[in-house]
């Protein structure tokens, strides 16, 4: 099951990913301390078995009893070894076809694990019965090639996924640059990972979480877990979702059960401010695209709440009719956002009108159930992907009725149906790819391009917003709707 998805620029990865080296990480040391261990045990063990065996067969004796013919200063028992008039003899080791060519090997396995600046990279959480990962999916756009490129080993149930480009471990004079995956679980720690290192066995760094440290191989062994003391300002509850702020690059909020809002600075590791508004559970935040100090924040106590944490006393909160499950910004007007709910509910809403009667601008029956994903298309205004529990993806336009008449009608333009559910689903961001997206089912990720979808090409192509792209092979196959759907506008 994919539990999280998350898209990442191109060309931020490492040309070769570097693997770990256990010299720079405490807990690999020990692994490979008991490694050690492991293997004298068992090399006295061998010996020992050994020697039983050389006694029980004299095999001291062994080559005194195959040898003791001579005649004319030759051995007679020597078998095939008599005859060597057929075997072959190589000056140099690369001609002999027999032996491994140890640098094409290497160059082999250096182009398997190169990574391309034009790759399309998405970062996928996984749960397969008991085991949790992190999969590094590379998508060759032109060649509609999917594969994991490496994959993480995750100590916690994954929750939700973020891709940030800060680097909290870089040392003093170092660029803070990075490849870092943020990840929440189960746990009140949030895990930093360094997308960049293969075969890594620990978080580069933890926010919050347990003040006992322990290795990843002894948190998965251990049945019944002690509880331990809170790091300061940690979580004390699941972590439930997480915002990388992009233009305080420094900067990470995350939403957990504890009914909490924190806001991270990842140079230091330390929480800064403790947001405490909601009255149960936070299920969504989200940084707004260009007030670096705007958050938008969502939770099961059925609101979904507006502040600017510099003045975090005055909130701004809209009541919504269910639990929410995810919210967006519309990225070409950053005033406005959307809340989708558990009962198929989407709400578009006007961030500079709170508490009026106009701002919520419509409300939209999207979905038979819980509206599971819902992303606004970056590089083109007005086209909206959701997606849902019904098994269901929808492509919607929300454009304005006309230049004289603000009101938006939504209009679905396009809706394929899966055999099972949609756990979430977001447009890559690429100016490359436009119409590019993904979704997460229980069955793994499926990278589809609305550009084979006629309705969508045609609507969007004629309106000179985006370039036609080229047409691609659909990965999926599905019957074209492209239907009205009648909204109405409602206050809160």
């Amino acid at each position: 099951m994919i539990t999280a998805t998350c898209w990442a620029p191109k060309g931020v990865a490492k040309t070769v990913p570097f693997k770990s080296d256990p010299r720079n990480n405490e807990v690999e040391k020990q692994v490979e301390q008991e490694l050690k261990t492991e293997v004298k045990t068992l090399k006295e063990n061998t010996k020992t078995k050994k020697d039983e065996i050389t006694k029980r067969f004299d095999l001291d004796n062994y080559d005194d009893e195959i040898l003791d013919t001579e005649e004319d200063g030759e051995f007679t028992n020597l078998g095939v070894l008599t005859d060597v008039s057929n075997l072959m003899h190589y000056q140099n080791n690369e001609d002999d076809p027999y032996l491994d060519n140890d640098e094409e090997d290497e160059e082999e396995e250096l182009e398997d694990i190169m990574i391309k600046p034009t790759d399309c990279i998405l970062l996928a959480t996984v749960k397969e019965d008991d085991i949790s990962h992190l999969d590094f999916y590379i998508y060759e756009y032109h060649e509609d090639n999917l594969y994991v490129h490496h994959d993480i080993l995750l100590p916690n149930f994954p929750l939700c996924v973020e891709w940030l480009n800060y680097n909290p471990s870089s040392n003093e004079g170092e660029s803070d640059i990075g490849n870092i995956a943020a990840i929440g679980t189960f746990d009140p720690a949030i895990e930093l990972w360094n997308l960049d290192v293969l075969e890594i066995l620990e978080p580069l760094a933890h926010l919050g979480g347990y003040n006992q440290k322990s290795s990843t191989i002894k948190k998965m062994k251990q049945k019944n877990k002690k509880i331990h003391k809170l790091t300061t300002g940690s979580h004390s509850d699941a972590v439930l979702s997480l915002s990388w702020n992009k233009l305080h690059r420094n900067v990470l909020a995350s939403g957990s059960a504890d009914k909490t809002v924190k806001i991270w600075d990842l140079s230091t590791q330390q929480v800064v401010c403790t947001l405490t508004h909601h009255q149960d559970k936070v299920q969504t935040v989200c940084w707004n695209p260009i007030e670096s100090s705007v958050i938008l924040t969502g939770s099961y106590d059925r609101t979904i709440s507006l502040l600017d944490i510099r003045q975090s006393d005055k909130v701004a909160s809209w009541n919504l009719s269910a639990d929410i499950e995810s919210s967006c910004w519309n990225t070409h007007s950053p005033a406005h956002f959307l809340a989708a709910t558990e009962d198929g509910m989407i709400t578009y809403h006007d961030g500079l009108k709170s508490g009026n009667t106009s701002s919520v601008i419509f409300r939209l029956q999207a979905h038979e159930k819980a509206v599971t994903g819902l992303s606004y298309n970056p590089c083109i205004p007005n086209m909206l992907l959701t997606t849902s529990l019904d098994k269901k993806l929808k492509i919607w336009d929300l454009s304005p009725n006309s230049t004289e008449n603000s009101t938006i009608q939504p209009r679905c333009l396009y809706t394929h149906s899966f055999s099972g559910k949609i756990f979430n689903g977001s447009f890559s961001g690429y100016a490359s790819s436009p119409y590019l997206f993904c979704v997460g089912t229980k069955d793994g990720v499926k990278m589809i391009d609305a550009s084979q979808y006629e309705p969508v090409v045609k609507r969007y192509s004629s309106s000179n917003l985006v370039a036609t792209p080229s047409t691609t092979s659909a990965s999926t196959s599905s019957t074209s709707t492209s239907t009205s759907t009648s909204t109405s506008t409602s206050t809160s």
